[in-house]
């Protein structure tokens, strides 16, 4: 371990924390929706990930060039929920509402919204976006295709 003199500034942190503004869900307004996401605990992302190429053992490992256009959006949008509800939020009138959408029969939050009122191209941007602040994504000198960096 290295002794280092110098705490960092909490303000030279790259958080990895981004904005999505979504195309079709609308606040009362009129405006886009914009939701905040995040990445998710590891815990969270084991969780999810256990169903993404590249994370996942090799007889459960899907062909992404074998799939449909059609085929790999509706995957995304099936596996990518506990990414969503994992990694989303909302701003409520007395703070963060977590997550921002749910899946399941119960609501975990009483602010959380339904996902299902998600059109297919927001969820898609939702998992992408929170895919990326996790470190997924092309190995670009491989071809194994999209998966995770190696621990250090």
């Amino acid at each position: 371990m290295e002794i280092v003199q110098k705490a960092t500034l909490v303000t030279e942190i790259a958080v990895p924390v981004a904005n999505v503004e979504l195309k079709h869900l609308k606040t009362t307004d009129g405006k886009a929706v914009v939701v905040r996401c995040e990445k998710p605990g590891q815990i969270a992302l084991l969780r999810a990930f256990r169903v993404l190429p590249g994370a996942v053992s090799e007889d459960r490992k899907i062909d992404p060039e074998a799939m449909t256009a059609e085929q790999k959006v509706e995957y995304i949008g099936e596996n990518g929920q506990p990414l969503i509800e994992a990694g989303t939020v909302l701003l409520g009138p007395d703070g963060e509402v977590r997550p921002a959408f749910y899946f399941g029969p119960k609501q975990p939050h009483p602010l959380s919204i339904p996902g299902h009122v998600l059109h297919i191209e927001d969820l898609v941007a939702l998992v992408t976006c929170i895919t990326d602040l996790s470190g997924y994504g092309d190995k670009e000198d491989s071809q194994e295709g999209a998966g995770f960096p190696a621990p250090d």
